[in-house]
């Protein structure tokens, strides 16, 4: 991958996803060339600039972003995870019906997920929402 972006929390994404590279825009084309043989020969390639702070965030324990997660958003992900739709999350709630939707948004951004299944998955791995599907869960209509 070549980018010009050096996020620390980006860069880990990528590796998490599955990347082999990660060089920022300011190498040169031979560089580029040279990691993407050393890729092909099953070596892992990062800039060098990169290499410290992408360790910090891939080793930085997943609690700190499980603290980042309020009491609110927690309950709407536990709800939406219990089958519930966000209609049902903010009657559940007692809030207004635009919240719970902000209040996913914040979390999925919180916990870094692209979409609800990976905040989902992503949430009962860290410990956030339960696997477990409460008795009074579900679409009791």
């Amino acid at each position: 991958m070549v980018t010009m972006h050096s996020n620390p929390a980006l860069v880990a994404r990528a590796v998490r996803a599955g990347a082999s590279a990660y060089m920022t825009k300011d190498f040169s084309m031979q560089e580029v060339v040279t990691a993407v043989e050393k890729v092909a020969a099953g070596d892992v390639v990062l800039s060098p600039n990169l290499a410290g702070s992408m360790l910090r965030e891939l080793t930085a324990p997943d609690e700190v972003r499980h603290d980042l997660i309020t009491k609110r958003e927690a309950d709407a992900l536990q709800l939406v995870a219990d089958g519930y739709s966000t209609g049902e999350v903010a009657s559940r709630l007692l809030v207004n019906d635009r919240t719970p939707s902000r209040d996913l948004s914040s979390a999925y951004g919180k916990i870094d997920a692209r979409d609800r299944t990976e905040a989902m998955l992503d949430s009962v791995h860290r410990g956030i929402i339960s696997r477990e599907v409460s008795s009074t869960a579900g679409r009791d209509r």
